[in-house]
């Protein structure tokens, strides 16, 4: 594990302000440089990091992600809220090894113990957040398209611009525990920089030319359903979630932010964001969510069997379907069984339901508990991942069998992805319906799980039907 910056005897921070509801017009850049340098110059002498809030005028967030060219930032959207960026890096945690899970949660503590926030009453206080996730397994997000990636990596920010309706908020985090004055005035510029932005009209998106699509040989692709359908009649297995991979070139450099501004706009019911790590973007529309953490409640989603939005009575069948059913009781047996210990108080909330996206349907049971005191964000990682969604039944031999058989590494996908902020708050994602776009090349993934009655022209049609979001977003069909 490493983190950017000394870490320094924690500093207890300054207690969060309180929301306000009426808020003070937004800043202008005058009056915005005025703010953030006045709680510069106090971090300097505290040798803290800052964490400065205030309102600006409201901008599309395309205009935003149109001026994030190179290094590492994140666009985040989830269901029914506003949408932000971050970009640039204040600090970074990487995590690596078997233990990769139970890093974050002391190095999360130490960052963000020796803090300086100021909340501008232009703005409501938010507590800072980290983005980033982890791979799907150890070791693999190693090779191409992956590099910069690696077993798990999250990052605090120097900007966060969140959108609203009647204005935005713009969040600035310098790490001055060293008191070095650069890094003020280089936040000073970047803030110049950020405000030039908004003010530019959107950059005309240039479509790719010359698609082309290069799809997994389907016989070996039948060849390893069938071999995890023998292993599950023989009793070694009872489910297996079978991966492919696409690869997509172009002529021309594809836009990563083009790409997730379609899904954004055709898939408003998932979890989309774009999260860059060196050269690569890796982009998903996630319909999953492993859990979110507010406090000491939390609540996660099983979600496993599926069908096609156009077949006729797609619900009632989804509903009867046995072989869907038995994809999606073992991942609400496995969410509730791991989870039991950690909380109070557990619950599903009713029978499965219907999670309606446009090109499938997805058997869904949501699940709520009351936490534990000390439970933390990184505890609730490593107990829940994988799911029986993502890796199978019993869970070290499915995953064991995934890296064995898949010609592939699966990387990012499947694997957690989301924020975690200082107050111990979280949400985190299942990377499905994703792919990485890099130059003018993007890789992209789908799976199905496989259980006793799997059928593999079935389960290659349903893997077809997942890359259609993302293959649609880049152009390609």
């Amino acid at each position: 594990m490493s983190t950017t910056g000394a870490v320094r005897p924690p500093t207890p921070p300054r207690r969060p302000q309180p929301a306000r509801s009426k808020h003070r017009a937004p800043l202008n850049p005058a009056e915005a440089e005025r703010f953030l340098s006045g709680v510069l110059a106090r971090a300097a002498e505290e040798r803290r990091i800052a964490i400065v809030r205030f309102g600006v005028r409201p901008a599309p967030i395309d205009a935003i992600t149109g001026a994030v060219r190179k290094g590492t930032s994140i666009a985040w959207c989830a269901p029914d809220e506003p949408p932000m960026v971050a970009m640039g890096t204040c600090a970074t945690i990487a995590l690596s090894g078997p233990d990769r899970f139970r890093q974050l949660e002391p190095a999360r503590k130490a960052l963000f113990s020796n803090l300086l926030m100021e909340t501008h009453p232009s703005a409501d206080h938010r507590a800072p957040r980290l983005f980033g996730g982890w791979s799907f397994a150890r070791g693999g997000a190693e090779r191409e398209p992956w590099e910069g990636f690696g077993d798990g990596r999250f990052f605090l920010p120097r900007w966060t611009y969140e959108s609203g309706e009647q204005s935005g908020t713009l969040t600035a985090a310098v790490d001055l525990r060293d008191g070095w004055a650069g890094r003020s005035q280089l936040a000073r510029t970047e803030l110049k920089t950020f405000f030039e932005a908004m003010g530019r009209p959107e950059r005309a998106h240039v479509a790719a030319t010359g698609l082309r699509i290069t799809h997994a040989d389907p016989e070996p692709y039948a060849t390893r359903i069938q071999n995890i359908t023998r292993a599950i009649r023989s009793g070694e297995l009872s489910k297996v979630v079978a991966a492919r991979r696409a690869h997509v070139s172009a002529d021309r450099d594809l836009d990563p932010w083009a790409v997730l501004r379609a899904l954004r706009e055709r898939y408003p019911g998932t979890w989309r964001f774009g999260l860059r790590f060196g050269a690569g973007t890796f982009i998903a529309a996630t319909p999953e969510r492993l859990f979110s953490k507010r406090a000491r409640t939390i609540e996660a989603d099983a979600l496993a069997g599926s069908i096609a939005t156009g077949t006729p009575d797609a619900e009632a069948k989804l509903h009867a379907s046995a072989k869907d059913l038995r994809e999606h009781t073992p991942v609400v047996d496995h969410i509730l069984r791991r989870l039991e210990p950690l909380c109070d108080d557990l619950q599903t909330l009713g029978r499965p339901k219907i999670r309606r996206l446009p090109n499938m349907l997805h058997l869904h049971t949501r699940i709520r508990g009351q936490l534990r005191s000390n439970v933390d964000v990184a505890s609730l990682v490593e107990t829940l991942h994988p799911t029986p969604a993502v890796g199978g039944v019993p869970s070290e031999a499915a995953t064991a069998w995934i890296a064995a058989n898949e010609p592939h590494p699966r990387g990012w996908y499947c694997g957690p992805v989301g924020w975690v902020d200082a107050d111990g708050d979280a949400e985190i994602t299942v990377a499905l319906r994703c792919g990485v776009v890099r130059g003018s090349s993007a890789w992209l993934w789908a799976g199905g799980g496989i259980v006793e009655g799997s059928e593999p022209t079935a389960e290659w049609n349903e893997s077809a039907l997942k890359l259609g979001p993302l293959l649609n977003a880049i152009g390609a069909v």
